[in-house]
């Protein structure tokens, strides 16, 4: 077993679970379309309005993501909508789909307990990150001697304070990771995986910045949590990196395996002791971080492998040992454990549970990423006068629907 596969299988047992789970109560929500769905739209940012005529779509899809049925319509003067005779049943899943300024947002109606009293709502857009706040940042750290790396889990809680949606101008071509969403990383980390985000943001992709990565993602107003794991190996029972906070931190926590070793970080205090499970973790923890800090964090006493195991180590690189797996816990009960609340996406369905879980959803991104680029394709065609309307809107809204009924949204 790799360390990647490993590192992820806890976390991919828990999403198949909640898959479990989900698709308990399926029917009773779905029983209640009664072939009626609808509600008003309106726009959260201040000053602003729906515009005239703005069209609401309706697609239908069977559990593989293929769309079965389309309704289009537009507001009314009030910004109500409604459709009827919308197809329902266990075999199909039905989203309302909105796309305004470029940001393509989605409501599962499984989801839903009034599907026919839908508030859904439209902000402008903003390049500016300045809204962007982290309010909660946590790391959970478990080193393992037997190969010498550490698995950290971080659960980032944060929010788009402001009135309207960020996105970053992936056109301009001095686009840099300082204007995305990013995540500074320790250098040399390794198997970046397990990626999250809860509620689910409107459709983009991984970027890798520096040592680190960025969302391209257009962020809504409210308030959102960013779940992913990874490992850093070390050499003998200390390890030291800085911590980078590009959009600092209300409140920064680091739980590190008690009888693992210790930790200590600039402007971190030592907090009381929490229990995950079976095991004791000790805490340092830190509040108003500002943008860009950067905190050094020190790890020492770190558990080694025993002699006879370094001295093999030293003479076979090839060894199992750096082949098993990092053993840290369910991302998803950890972060439960922690007071926090983490909602896994409800966009998964059975089928995703008989294939593997982890397998339909790299197989899912792959594809979300190459519709995601026929869309801005097909965007640039229709600007330049390449294409006619009609033909521009129905295939856009055919990618549209085939983006967002992918497993794992």
């Amino acid at each position: 077993m790799t360390l990647k596969r490993s590192f992820t299988v806890a976390c991919t047992l828990s999403l198949a679970l909640c898959v479990f789970l989900d698709g308990l109560s399926t029917g009773s929500v779905q029983a209640q379309f009664a072939g009626q769905v609808g509600g008003v739209v309106s726009n959260g940012t201040s000053g602003a309005s729906v515009p005239e005529g703005f069209e609401v779509v309706l697609i239908t899809t069977d559990l593989e993501g293929r769309p079965v049925d389309q309704q289009t319509t537009r507001v009314d003067s009030r910004g109500v909508f409604s459709f009827t005779n919308v197809r329902s049943g266990q075999d199909v899943v039905n989203r309302v789909l909105t796309d305004y300024q470029g940001v393509i947002s989605a409501i599962n109606l499984q989801d839903e307990l009034a599907p026919a009293n839908l508030k859904v709502q439209i902000f402008e857009t903003t390049r500016s990150l300045e809204t962007i706040e982290v309010t909660s940042h946590a790391l959970v750290v478990r080193p393992d001697a037997s190969i010498s790396a550490m698995g950290i889990l971080e659960y980032v809680t944060f929010r788009n304070s402001g009135d309207r949606t960020f996105v970053a101008d992936l056109t301009d071509p001095k686009v840099t990771g300082l204007s995305m969403f990013r995540f500074g990383l320790p250098p040399g980390f390794e198997g970046l995986s397990g990626i999250s985000v809860d509620p689910p943001l409107p459709a983009g992709q991984l970027v890798e910045v520096g040592p680190g990565f960025a969302l391209t993602n257009p962020i809504p107003p409210g308030e959102y949590r960013l779940l992913f794991e990874y490992f850093v190996p070390y050499d003998g029972s200390t390890l030291e990196f800085a911590k980078n906070l590009p959009f600092g931190a209300r409140e920064l926590r680091v739980l590190m395996l008690k009888e693992a070793g210790r930790v200590s970080g600039d402007g971190l205090k030592p907090g009381e002791d929490v229990t995950l499970g079976l095991s004791t973790y000790s805490v340092v923890t830190g509040a108003n971080f500002a943008r860009g800090r950067q905190v050094a964090l020190m790890f020492g006493e770190l558990p080694e492998p025993p002699l006879l195991d370094r001295i093999t180590n030293a003479i076979d690189d090839s060894s199992d040992a750096v082949k098993i797996g990092v053993p840290v816990a369910a991302g998803a009960l950890l972060a439960a454990l922690l007071g926090y609340v983490f909602v896994v996406r409800r966009r998964r369905t059975g089928s995703a549970v008989d294939k593997g879980a982890d397998v339909v959803e790299a197989d899912a991104q792959v594809e979300r990423a190459t519709l995601i680029q026929q869309i801005a394709e097909l965007d640039t065609r229709f600007e330049a006068g390449e294409i006619a309307e009609a033909e521009y809107r129905s295939r856009r809204a055919e990618l549209a629907a085939r983006a967002t009924g992918l497993p794992g949204r």
